[in-house]
């Protein structure tokens, strides 16, 4: 067995050549690789290697201990004499005394210059396998290890995205390790890499709009939410190289509530490379990630993965489960409606009562709250508590119904206009008006006749009532109280007369709105003054009407006189005598009262009775006046006179006196002559 082999990798635009140093056959380690010719790094930031530079493959792992130091490599090697690690290299100790080298590096074809850390290309998981071209640590197209002790690793994989493999292009691995590794070893690849799994819908998930407004959906999460998820995950004691070995993932809900979106996320650890895994996992990000969704009270979910060794060491598989706890807390949003009718009487009688029913309803879809119900009478209706009315009606459930009565007083007649206000702390604003028409009879007395009467004549009155009022009056009752100068004669339709109240009654069972009644009465008057017909009338709900009329009743005297004569025809020559009979029928004395008689030229007067003081002043006779002519008082007085021409001819009779004008008569006489008859 050659103690050292050649190993060509190709890569894109170069090459790299390195020496396989197996040491002693008697201990079984992996074969190490070893530069032939080595240089120092002169320091500097390595850059990472181009997409057409050069392949990592290095075995080694960074818990390892190696600090990433790099070595410049020539294009030849020199497979009989290893070369010592490059200075300032780290190896691992295995216990026994033999160690593994540092990695390798190519320098890139373009630059010389050699990448430095083998997770700068391997991703998060830093798997210290074979590199191919791009940024995993997986060959990209497959190779070949050319070993100089004859045995060759050939690699049937694919390209790989951050040390996850991407395409298959082979189906084995073969690995001749002779004695160091006891014999051939075959492995079946087929199932290595795992295929891409679409990612779960968790339908629990707090942006799903749809469960949220779904209030089916959201009622598992009300309440304490306790998911506790626990993850277990077993490995075997101890893994060979290039044997695949079988990693465990145990997920279990140990709560009591479901848990939603839960989530695995596993690592391939280094110094292995992912063949496969049930279920089969989604690759984000470099990870293997498995997406279980939600897991209910008690539920669990194994996972099986499968790695393969690629390098002795310590595999450390660690794996993070991440889970979601949705508590969900529900409330129904709800907007009250209320709804406010008011019913009443269109009128109410004067002094009844009359009801306002307010009927509130909630017609909405939530509680009305903090509802005041306020109240503005006017003055024509009262209720005990005042014009201003306050109601707390508190709460209003949906669908609740309040029916609240106000009984009010009619006071005074007209057009009640109130206002009804239901309110609340949010705006609330609902009025309604209250308008109510007091009804009520109203009586109106009046009186027509003379206001100025004298004694002893009768006057006639005429009394009337009404009612303008907007109800009828019920029991009326009409009373003409008379004054002590008046002496009461008749009255009509029924009138009564009370002479211990000296007045007349009148009663009327119903005077409808809007009408007028008559009554009339016929009076003596019989003292002299000033006086008043006082009228009034009453009916039901104290309705009331009065009136005075004013009469003055006076004295006054009245002269009134006749006249005759004692023959007629009379002939030429002869007398005639005339009589004239004066008297006072008034109620008043009279002064001063004169009378006189003229007589026209066919007419001479002779004498005069009395003829005390009586005066002739040629046609004109004057009787002296008369000083007072009391009441029914009479005076006589006779005139004779004599014919003096034949013809009809009239003698004038005049009478007067302080009170009164001149009052004048004619009384005619025929005077005829000897020779002619009548």
């Amino acid at each position: 067995m050659n103690p050292s082999s050649t190993i060509t990798a190709d890569g894109a635009n170069g090459s790299a050549r390195y020496s396989l140093d197996e040491g002693p056959s008697d201990v079984s380690r992996p074969s190490t690789i070893r530069p032939t010719t080595t240089e120092p790094y002169d320091g500097g930031t390595p850059a990472r290697p181009s997409p057409v530079g050069g392949y990592i493959y290095g075995v080694s792992d960074e818990d390892s201990g190696l600090n990433g130091r790099v070595a410049r490599t020539s294009a030849t090697e020199n497979a009989e004499t290893p070369t010592p690690p490059p200075p300032g290299a780290s190896e691992i100790n295995y216990g026994d005394g033999t160690s593994l080298p540092p990695r390798l590096v190519p320098e890139t074809p373009e630059s010389g210059v050699v990448a430095t850390e083998l997770n700068d290309r391997v991703g998060t998981y830093g798997n210290p396998g074979v590199v191919g071209q791009g940024t995993s640590g997986y060959p990209q197209s497959g190779g070949t290890d050319e070993v100089d002790n004859g045995s060759t690793n050939t690699y049937g994989v694919g390209a790989m995205d951050n040390g996850l493999p991407r395409e298959r292009t082979g189906n084995s691995y073969t690995v001749d390790g002779g004695e160091t590794t006891g014999g051939p070893l075959t492995l079946d690849t087929t199932r290595q890499l795992a295929r891409p799994v679409p990612m779960v819908t968790d339908t629990a998930l707090l942006d799903s709009a749809t469960d949220l407004e779904n209030s089916s959906g959201v009622q598992r999460w009300i309440g304490i939410q306790s998911p506790a998820i626990s993850v277990q995950k077993r490995a075997p004691a101890s893994v060979q190289v290039n044997r695949p070995a079988k990693f465990e993932l145990l997920v279990r809900n140990d709560g009591t509530t479901r848990a939603e979106s839960v989530v695995v996320t596993d690592r391939v650890p280094k110094g292995t490379q992912f063949l496969n895994a049930s279920p089969e996992p989604q690759i984000v990000g470099g990870q293997l990630v498995w997406q279980l969704g939600a897991m209910e009270p008690g539920e669990e979910q194994e996972i099986v993965i499968q790695l393969l060794p690629i390098a002795e060491g310590q595999i450390i598989s660690a794996a993070q489960v991440t889970f979601t706890a949705i508590a969900a807390a529900t409330a129904r949003s709800t907007r009250p409606e209320l709804t406010m009718e008011i019913e009443s009487a269109p009128s109410v009688l004067i002094r009844d009562r009359t009801d306002v029913t307010i009927t509130i309803n909630n017609i909405g879809t939530g509680p009305a709250l903090n509802v005041l119900l306020e109240g503005d009478l006017p003055m024509l209706l009262t209720h005990p508590l005042g014009p201003a009315l306050k109601n707390k009606l508190g709460t209003i459930e949906a669908g609740e119904r309040k029916v609240i009565r106000l009984t009010l007083d009619a006071v005074e007649p007209g057009s009640a206009i109130g206002q009804v206000r239901l309110r609340d702390d949010v705006g609330l604003d609902i009025a309604k008006n209250i308008q109510i028409q007091v009804i009520s009879p109203q009586l109106q007395v009046n009186a027509k006749g003379p206001r100025v009467k004298y004694l002893e004549r009768e006057a006639k009155y005429v009394l009337s009532i009404g009612n303008p009022g907007t109800a009828a009056a019920h029991r009326v009752e009409l009373v003409a109280n008379l004054p002590d100068a008046m002496k009461f004669i008749s009255a009509d339709k029924h009138g009564e007369y009370d002479p211990r109240t000296h007045s007349v009654y009148w009663g009327l069972d119903e005077l409808p709105s809007n009408q007028v009644g008559s009554v009339s009465l016929v009076l003596l008057a019989v003292k002299e003054g000033e006086h008043s017909l006082d009228i009034e009338a009453h009916g039901d709900l104290n309705t009331r009407s009065s009136a005075k009329f004013d009469v003055s009743i006076q004295s006054v005297p009245e002269l009134f006189f006749t006249i005759s004569d004692s023959a007629d025809p009379i002939e030429v020559g002869a007398d005639t005598v005339y009589s004239v009979e004066l008297s006072n029928q008034g109620t008043r004395e009279d002064t001063n009262v004169i009378v006189e008689v003229i007589f026209p030229p066919a007419l001479r007067p002779v004498a005069a009775e009395p003829d005390t003081q009586v005066q002739v002043d040629d046609q004109r006779v004057s009787f002296q006046p008369i000083a007072r002519l009391a009441p029914g008082e009479t005076r006589r007085f006779q005139v004779r006179a004599a014919g003096i021409t034949a013809g009809d001819v009239r003698a004038a009779f005049r009478v007067m006196s302080d009170t009164t004008a001149w009052i004048t008569k004619e009384e005619g006489t025929k005077v005829y002559a000897d020779s002619v008859r009548p």
